[in-house]
């Protein structure tokens, strides 16, 4: 009486501190274990005190219906603990809830069919009811037993993948087991032990054993994980179940997401279906909190125990702060878009208007007019061409000086081909060596090599020499050469190296390289021309 009496109270004095554990279900599951041993080891204690025969095997009946019961509160809390959502499945409830139903039918019937045992009341050594157990009360027994093993393999298989000291707790998780072979013995050797079920004893020293002694490894077991890499993590954390149920998160995914707060257990759809809604092309979700837009990049990964898919987890990845920088520099780049529009219509336009008037005043110009004024003609119609060469250098600019976006494969020859065509200078031959691919924006690529044939058209080349080789172009020319002194200057907008008719081509090089990610110098050793060398590419030979 005494050792039923301590496993009631212990079990009942144990609830007060199951609010500890943070996982609901986990709590609602070991609360349930603790409630129903207590109310059978209790039984227990009532039946072993009286001395009414018909009240001992009514108790004792009442006694086995709640020890049944136990063996669900076990397994769900079993099935939670260890992360598994087999307490979840409606098909298993309904089930399990069937099977318990009809065997407490079959249980509060026996006094009608006497087919699950027969009981009688010994008076020696004390009154004590004896019970005789038949093939139907065995049967639900082994299946019982059965099923508490599931139970206690899910926790020991917990327990060892956890990589947390859990010695000690896998020792209290043993004491709900021992009692079994109390149970046994007793209807062996019914002369030595009485035949009563131990099970509320073992779970009342499970129950004492993990809150007052390793509560601390208890909790921090399911979710010593979570604690390590999710609670840590800057970026929100939400984890579904198979259903899209909200069943855990992080600190950060609170504060990301407020209706979040509270709402384990609903679907995600309906807390916060934002969270679900489509990324754009380039995978960014767009969040509005407090009247300002938040930018997120969701990865998704599942989450599965063995072949056993149980749910995702859904990580934001904040982004607000480069989707900004993207959104500021795509408004730049469309104002560059403009400028080059502008430079090519209102200043091409304007330049249109003066060399044609120029043309017209000097096709009225007198046989005998002073020769002064036909070279001032002159001097416009040289000056107007060399603007429009400038403009076109700031339209190249404006537009190819933004970032890439992306990058193609480029043939060398083919591209090489394309950029002589758009020049097509008069007296200048071109020779090439070596071919590949380049890995480029291809407009730019034909831009840079029109700019370098054209540096050596204005510095009176002849010929024009480029060369492919692993991750370098080399251009040659055999016109007028820049001195060693000078050859950084040559790159800069606001000089004239080696000559004001080499105009911005080498700037503008400079530039389409730098937006590609490589480098450009001129060879200070190459004393016969200009020998200029872009390094950086990424080839491919072929």
């Amino acid at each position: 009486m005494a050792l039923f009496g301590l496993a009631a109270f212990a079990c009942f004095g144990s609830l007060w501190r199951v609010h500890r554990l943070e996982n609901p279900e986990i709590r609602r599951g070991l609360a349930g274990l603790l409630v129903t041993s207590g109310l059978w080891a209790a039984i227990e204690t009532v039946r072993l005190m009286i001395a009414a025969p018909e009240l001992k095997i009514g108790l004792y009946t009442v006694g086995l219906a709640i020890g049944l019961a136990t063996v669900g509160a076990w397994l769900y809390f079993c099935s939670a603990y260890a992360g598994h959502d087999y307490h979840r499945q409606s098909l298993l409830r309904t089930g399990a809830l069937s099977l318990y139903l009809t065997v407490v039918v079959v249980k509060l019937t026996n006094p009608l069919h006497q087919q699950y045992f027969s009981a009688s009341v010994l008076e020696m050594p004390y009154p004590h009811l004896v019970v005789e157990l038949l093939p139907p009360h065995w049967i639900v027994t082994g299946i019982a037993y059965a099923l508490s093993a599931v139970g206690l393999y899910m926790l020991y298989d917990t327990l060892h993948t956890s990589r947390y000291a859990t010695a000690s707790l896998g020792v209290v998780v043993s004491l709900t087991a021992l009692p079994v072979g109390l149970t046994l013995a007793g209807h062996i050797w019914s002369t030595v032990l009485l035949e009563l079920s131990y099970e509320p004893v073992g779970v009342a020293a499970f129950a004492v054993g993990v809150v007052y002694f390793v509560e601390e490894k208890f909790v921090a077991v399911p979710t010593f994980g979570r604690q390590q890499v999710i609670d840590n993590l800057s970026d929100p954390v939400v984890l579904l179940d198979r259903e899209g149920e909200v069943q855990d998160y992080n600190p950060a995914a609170i504060r990301a997401f407020p209706a979040l707060d509270g709402e384990v257990g609903r679907r995600l759809e309906m807390v916060a279906p934002d969270l679900l809604a489509a990324s754009d092309e380039r995978g960014v979700l767009t969040l509005t909190r407090d009247s300002r837009d938040r930018y997120y990049v969701r990865n998704e990964s599942p989450i599965t125990v063995g072949s056993a898919a149980l749910g995702r987890a859904l990580v934001f990845v904040n982004v607000t702060d480069v989707e900004q920088q993207r959104q500021e520099l795509e408004r730049q780049n469309e104002q560059l878009d403009g400028f080059a529009d502008a430079i090519n219509h209102e200043l091409r336009n304007t330049l249109a208007i003066v060399q044609g008037s120029n043309e017209l005043a000097a096709t009225r110009l007198p046989q005998d007019a002073d020769p002064v004024v036909a070279e001032m003609l002159e001097t416009v119609d040289r000056t107007a061409d060399r603007m429009a060469r400038v403009v076109g250098d700031l339209s190249l600019l404006a537009r190819h000086g933004q970032s890439l976006d992306a990058v193609s494969d480029c043939p060398f020859q083919e591209t090489v081909e394309r950029a002589w065509r758009d020049v097509a200078v008069e007296g200048l031959t071109l020779t090439t060596d070596g071919d590949g691919i380049i890995e480029a924006d291809y407009d730019r690529l034909v831009a840079l090599l029109t700019e370098a044939f054209q540096f050596a058209a204005t510095t009176d080349s002849t010929t024009v020499a480029i060369k492919l080789r692993n991750d370098q172009v080399v251009v040659t020319t055999d016109g007028e050469s820049i001195p060693a002194r000078k050859s950084a200057e040559a790159f800069e907008y606001n000089a004239a190296v080696p000559s004001a008719q080499a105009g911005m081509a080498l700037p503008n090089i400079m530039m389409l390289a730098r937006v590609h990610g490589w480098s450009a110098n001129i060879d200070a050793a190459y004393e016969e021309g200009v020998r200029l060398v872009v390094r950086g590419l990424s080839t491919e030979r072929v």
